[in-house]
């Protein structure tokens, strides 16, 4: 399969992976307006793997939360199809969160990437097409705590993270 069919047939799949890392939160089993988002502030270090028919998707992620509501999320993203390597980029987004009834909003304003396999800058139409300008995603919060976070996205994927010191 070209790299262009799998990323048409995998672009949910990735738009979902990213949107749930920069969505990496997390609350400890308690009614949404328990949530103290104040928990949430700071560096999280975040990581995603997963195997499907053949493809392996890894992301690592740092992600800052700040008090302000703006986020800032630096990380790569890696797509292996059938032990070859697909797709390797870097990217570094930025938006603005807030947390609503049990689940974090985010909504990315502004997206920079490099492919790394040839260390260029990744198109403006190539990222609309990953990171659609003013997209929110939305994911809920299944635990925050000092050191874990964990959020689902609409999908039920969970993305996990650990608080950076």
């Amino acid at each position: 399969m070209s790299l262009f069919n799998y990323q048409n047939r995998c672009n949910k799949t990735v738009n979902t992976l990213l949107a749930g890392l920069l969505a990496s939160v997390c609350s400890a089993s308690v009614q949404a307006a328990a949530i103290d988002e104040t928990m949430l502030y700071g560096n999280w270090a975040c990581s995603h793997e997963e195997n499907d028919e053949g493809t392996h998707i890894s992301a690592i992620f740092d992600v800052s939360y700040n008090a302000n509501g703006t986020i800032r999320s630096l990380g790569n993203l890696k797509v292996t199809v059938g032990g070859m390597v697909a797709m390797a980029n870097q990217y570094d987004l930025q938006g603005e969160w807030e947390i609503k009834d049990g689940y974090l909003l985010e909504t990315t304003t502004h997206v920079q990437g490099t492919n790394l396999t040839n260390n260029s800058k990744l198109g403006a139409a190539e990222l609309a097409d990953m990171f659609p300008a003013d997209d929110a995603d939305r994911s809920l919060i299944v635990e925050l705590s000092d050191q874990k976070l964990i959020t689902q996205g609409e999908d039920g994927v969970n993305f996990e993270c650990s608080r950076k010191r």
